[in-house]
Parts: C-alpha cells; sequence; structure tokens
C-alpha cells in the first residue's frame, strides 16, 4: 500500500474503470480507479510534484536515476497539459521550480559523469550509439525479426501520448518493453542519430559528423 499509489501516478501501473466508482471513499487504492477525469488528472498532478520534488536525482547519482526522472517528469509535462487552465498557481510555481533545479543538477551530472557511459556494454543501452549492438545481441538471443523506427524530435512526453493511442486501439496486439537512452551531445540530428546507425561514438565517423548524408551506408553494417 506504501507504494501503489505512485505506481499507479507515474503509469507504470493503468488504472481501470469500475461500475459505481464516484461513490467510492478515498482510499489507497483511489488512483488505480478511473472516476471524474478531471478530479483525477488534478490529483495525479499533484502526487507527481511531490515524486519529483522528493526523487530529484544529483550531480553523483546513477543515470538510471536520470532516465527515470525524464519518464516521470515526462508524465508531469502531459498532466499538465491535461489540467490547462484549472492549474493552481503554486502548482505552476512548482513546476518551474522543479525544471530549474532539475536543470542545474543535469548540467552538473553531464560534466562529472557523462564522459565514461559510452565504454559501458551495449545491453541494455545506456547511450544511442548501444542500441544498433543491442538489436544484434537480439537477434543472436533468438529474436526473428527486429525492426528499427527512429522518430527524430519526438519529445519523451509526446510518446507517451502516441503510446497511449496504440494501446487503445491494438490493445491485443502490442506489447511494450519501455527503456530510455541517452542521446550524445550535442543533441543535434547528424551527430546523436547518425550514431543510432553507425554504433559508435561520434569521434569515429569525423568526416561525416556535420551531415546526415552516410546514414544509409551506416545500418547496412548491421
Amino acid at each position: 500500500r506504501v507504494y501503489i499509489d505512485n505506481l499507479f501516478v507515474e503509469r507504470l501501473l493503468q488504472p481501470v474503470d469500475w461500475p459505481g466508482s464516484e461513490d467510492l471513499s478515498p482510499s489507497w487504492y483511489a488512483f488505480g480507479i478511473r472516476r471524474d477525469p478531471g478530479r483525477d488528472n488534478a490529483e495525479r498532478l499533484g502526487g507527481l510534484l511531490q515524486i519529483l520534488e522528493r526523487d530529484l536525482p544529483t550531480s553523483e547519482s546513477r543515470h538510471d536515476q536520470w532516465l527515470s526522472f525524464a519518464q516521470a517528469w515526462a508524465e508531469l509535462v502531459v498532466v499538465a497539459i491535461q489540467v490547462g487552465k484549472s492549474i493552481k498557481p503554486e502548482e505552476k510555481a512548482a513546476i518551474d521550480r522543479i525544471r530549474d533545479r532539475a536543470d542545474m543538477k543535469f548540467r552538473a551530472w553531464l560534466e562529472r559523469r557523462f564522459g565514461p557511459l559510452h565504454n559501458l556494454p551495449a545491453s541494455p543501452p545506456v547511450l544511442v550509439h548501444h542500441i544498433a549492438r543491442h538489436l544484434v545481441n537480439q537477434k543472436m538471443q533468438g529474436v526473428p525479426r527486429i525492426s528499427l523506427i527512429v522518430v527524430d524530435g519526438l519529445s519523451f512526453d509526446q510518446w507517451l501520448v502516441l503510446r497511449e493511442q496504440i494501446s487503445k486501439h491494438g490493445a491485443n496486439k502490442w506489447r511494450f518493453e519501455e527503456g530510455a537512452v541517452l542521446a550524445w551531445i550535442p543533441t543535434i540530428t547528424s551527430i546523436s542519430r547518425q550514431t543510432i546507425f553507425a554504433g559508435k561514438a561520434p569521434l569515429y565517423f569525423p568526416s561525416s559528423v556535420y551531415t546526415t548524408a552516410r546514414e544509409a551506408s551506416l545500418w547496412t553494417q548491421f
């Protein structure tokens, strides 16, 4: 019961419909039952703000803590948009405060911790250049067919909206195993996206680091 509300607030578990949900008294299981959408969003916004303020990583945190924070932040962005004009001034101030603190701490983390990440094993992937080798590993373990679809410029919060729509229209056809990786810096297309197809750090393709013209030749090596 201590953790169940957080699992629903962060959408690691999905709420369900229940007859007579409006008559239920507030309880620890309320986050798991769909009621009035406006009320549910308002309560979830407050829950996410508490989680993000409490669990904000530091410059000494592991990379997976920052990736988890990014997902929770994306959930907050989506809910804040859904709440819209009904958002309270103190909630808007809290969002701005968390954003400013996160930007400051993440920059310090990048300066201290980003460099060594490229040497980590490719499975599970941590940086985008690990993705190609991770997919090769999946093939070697017996996965028959794999397709890599790269949607350039899709933000984390936009993916959450897209995922919900896919789930609604193909609930019995799709199964998600989600993860997050860090982009190379700078995160411009010609560098960060190209590393996905090259499977290598940018220093290994200096002749094409400012263009995407060689992407087709890079992915054929796998």
